[in-house]
């Protein structure tokens, strides 16, 4: 049993992802009304969109390897026999293959964790969870860009599955631009982004009985 100090990097991605969204709203809110292409806010939303996927990713890993490390200092609410059955799961891939880890989608890691702690499963249909599904859409298209010409019909399917979730890119919202990335990623979409997959990750959390270092560390403010 381990009770030393050591870093959770989900806490430092969702602090980096509400800086991120704060400041594409900072340059939203002193628009002039003449449409342009800024890059600060581009790489602000961007940033924010990465930095809570890999929240929600990070989250999920912490629980999975304070329990095959024996860490129980936001785990020892667990039973001890659902820990072990935790850790047992993530030894047992990493001996398999090291690899094998990153090999499990986020959200389904989430699932796998809700039935070794005997947790109700997760509802696909529901709102909150293809919310966190579209977020991690979104990080994947990002990612793997594939540009297309601006006049061109959107194809990426965005379009009509975030209509009404947010609203959209202030600087953009009045072109002819394609609806992503141009009017889709705004400040809008980064506060949507970060409370959706927030909510989620609360609501995992809050089902298996745990406090997770996100909802607890503080950090200074310079």
């Amino acid at each position: 049993m381990s009770m030393r100090p050591r870093i959770y990097y989900s806490s430092h991605h969702l602090w980096a992802a509400n800086r991120w969204a704060a400041e594409a709203g900072r340059i939203e809110s002193s628009f002039d009304g003449t449409p342009r292409t800024d890059i600060e806010h581009r790489s602000y939303v961007t940033n924010t969109i990465f930095s809570t996927v890999a929240f929600l990713e990070a989250a999920i890993n912490e629980l999975f390897q304070d329990a095959y490390e024996e860490h129980l200092a936001y785990i020892g609410t667990l039973d001890p026999a659902v820990r072990e059955s935790i850790g047992e799961f993530w030894r047992i891939i990493a001996e398999h293959n090291v690899r094998a880890r990153s090999r499990f989608g986020t959200t389904e890691k989430y699932e796998i964790a809700l039935a070794l702690t005997h947790s109700e499963p997760l509802d696909r249909e529901e709102e909150e969870y293809q919310d966190v599904r579209l977020v991690i859409r979104i990080q994947n298209a990002l990612v793997h860009y594939k540009p297309s010409k601006l006049m061109q019909i959107d194809k990426s399917g965005f379009d009509e599955s975030l209509h009404g979730k947010f609203p959209l890119n202030s600087i953009m919202a009045n072109t002819e631009n394609p609806f992503f990335p141009d009017k889709a990623l705004g400040a809008g979409c980064a506060r949507w982004a970060i409370d959706s997959c927030r909510q989620f990750a609360d609501a995992f959390f809050q089902a298996i009985g745990v406090k997770p270092n996100y909802q607890v560390a503080e950090f200074a403010e310079r």
